[in-house]
């Protein structure tokens, strides 16, 4: 008699996982597209949100590669390359390239891959436009307080590891700008911390985390100033502040959270250079504008801080102490620099 039972529990369980595996396996519609830019090739992936946020690329000699967790079905639009779906993989055969950045942006769900041949430019206030996402957001501007760094001091920081999870950031071979963002800023923050200035990082680990996911972080502890730590394309350092203006060419605004600390954000943005240019050499920085990225929606002196390519340094133990160093240093002397620089 048990046997029976045994035999018509697993017949009428029989359609519920053949149904839940039939759905696990069902394929999964991404749209890729490109479009060629005098610089660098421009690819973008759309599909769900779930399957994008999760999507990694891999580079492999002349080929790109985008591994998802389910089976693909493509569509291709104006994509002037050889492109081919192996089960979860799409594969993408590009041609030669020195570098990439990804970017996992919102509404509508995508994975942009810039891939550039040499180089990439600085992008300023006009070179970033492309990067924009559609969402609209419109930062709390009358619930932004004063932060003593107005007065030439820095007691807390939170620190911003660039990319994480999901989002590799660049890539060179098997180095990944992630974990560089990640360790650069567990570094500062123990040099910073031996000083007595509280220290906070958005993430701890190799986690994804978006842009107002990350601001929020850090507006919740009210810092005296936020710096964001990322890898550049280039031989320079690259300092960036909000533009601290409104960009009336899109639905939405950017940069209203920074209109009140354009001034405190710069003169971090250009001590933090003189420290960079006093280690490195002169001319080893450069201090330029960016919008609609994670300074769009701090409320709170901040800053972006681009250290160069993966392949201009080696990112040794030892070059990633002097690049902390160098920050660390610049934090710490603000007050006495400012006020000895404004006399």
């Amino acid at each position: 008699m048990k046997s029976v039972y045994r035999i018509l529990f697993i017949v009428i369980l029989m359609p519920f996982l053949f149904g839940i595996s039939g759905k696990a396996d069902e394929p999964v519609t991404v749209v890729v597209r490109a479009s060629r830019h005098p610089d660098f090739l421009r690819i973008v992936v759309e599909g769900e949100e779930s399957v994008i946020q999760t999507a990694k690329t891999k580079q492999a000699g002349n080929m790109l590669s985008v591994e998802f967790q389910s089976v693909l079905n493509l569509v291709t639009l104006n994509v002037p390359f050889k492109i081919n779906v192996q089960g979860k993989t799409l594969n993408m055969a590009v041609g030669p390239f020195k570098t990439m950045k990804t970017m996992h942006l919102n509404n509508p769900s995508r994975l942009v891959i810039d891939i550039y041949q040499g180089e990439a430019p600085i992008l300023g206030v006009q070179g970033i436009q492309e990067h924009k996402g559609k969402t609209e957001i419109k930062p709390n501007v009358g619930a932004i307080i004063e932060s003593t760094i107005q007065t030439g001091v820095i007691k807390s920081v939170v620190i911003d590891p660039g990319h994480g999870g999901s989002d590799p950031g660049l890539s060179a071979g098997n180095i990944g700008e992630k974990a560089i963002d990640l360790d650069l800023s567990k570094r500062l923050k123990a040099m910073l911390a031996r000083s007595k200035i509280r220290v906070y990082l958005t993430r701890q680990a190799d986690q994804s985390m978006g842009l107002i996911d990350r601001a929020l972080s850090s507006d919740k502890l009210r810092p005296d100033a936020f710096i964001s730590i990322h890898v550049g394309t280039g031989k320079n350092f690259v300092i960036y502040t909000g533009s601290g203006q409104q960009d009336t060419s899109e639905s939405y605004s950017i940069d209203r959270a920074q209109e009140k600390f354009t001034g405190s954000s710069a003169s971090l943005a250009k001590i933090i250079s003189q420290y960079i240019d006093g280690d490195f050499g002169a001319g080893s920085s450069i201090i330029t504008h960016i919008r609609s990225s994670v300074l769009s929606y701090i409320s709170s002196p901040a800053i972006i801080i681009e250290v160069p390519s993966l392949a201009s340094m080696s990112y040794s133990d030892a070059s990633r102490d002097r690049i902390t160093r160098a920050i660390s240093k610049a934090i710490l002397n603000y007050g006495k620099d400012t006020e000895t620089t404004s006399q």
